[in-house]
């Protein structure tokens, strides 16, 4: 299968960002102020859509906004550049889905499963993830990436009201408009759901550029 980029930037003020012929496609998401995004005038919390690379105009002097992009190959590491890795998907349709997953003080997200790789930002609160080999502390301005179908368990703190994460992931296109967890112990999978999830779009975007 095709290897595909795939990372996470924060902009802080931005008023234009250069054309890149190597990105196919990205997901803005708002994390302070407010943006132009191609013409779609966004604020805090709201993301969409780009095909290729955004003409980002800033509206009011104080924006800063999160671009999770696809690519055919890395950026160059920059202060901007939070993450970024290779992922093997196929050539073709893939669903582009871009949401947030918001947890009450305490909440679990059991022992469970994804079916397409993807970034995640913490903008809110503090969250444990522990996968089958190691446990990572998130605090909010932190990122993490999880594979395809890599078993991941997830706290949140109780001491914040809140903790949310913004997350990016490549799908196969039958998980349009689908949640796509896979809680691994059925158990587990009888108890409480107490996060949230907000999808904020699915996309359909051709990921083999030369057709």
């Amino acid at each position: 299968m095709p290897n595909y980029w795939v990372s996470l930037s924060r902009e802080t003020d931005p008023d234009r960002v250069e054309e890149d012929s190597e990105t196919i496609c990205e997901a803005i998401w708002v994390e302070r102020g407010r943006a132009e995004i191609d013409g779609l005038p966004l604020r805090h919390g709201e993301g969409c859509f780009v095909k290729g690379t955004p003409d980002v105009i800033n509206a009011d002097g104080s924006a800063g906004i999160m671009r999770f992009a696809i690519r055919n190959a890395p950026l160059t590491e920059t202060a901007a550049v939070l993450g970024q890795e290779q992922i093997e998907v196929p050539a073709g349709p893939a669903l582009i889905r871009l949401d947030q997953v918001t947890f009450p003080p305490g909440a679990v997200a059991y022992r469970h499963i994804h079916p397409g790789p993807g970034f995640r930002y913490l903008s809110t609160g503090k969250l444990e993830v522990i996968s089958d080999t190691e446990t990572h502390q998130m605090t909010a301005g932190k990122c993490w990436f999880e594979p395809a179908n890599s078993p991941v368990r997830a706290v949140a703190s109780t001491e914040h009201a809140m903790t949310r994460f913004i997350r990016l992931m490549v799908l196969p296109v039958a998980y349009e408009g689908i949640a796509t967890i896979n809680i691994l112990d059925p158990k587990d999978a009888q108890k409480p759901r107490l996060q949230v999830t907000h999808r904020i779009f699915d996309q359909f975007v051709n990921l083999d550029q030369s057709g």
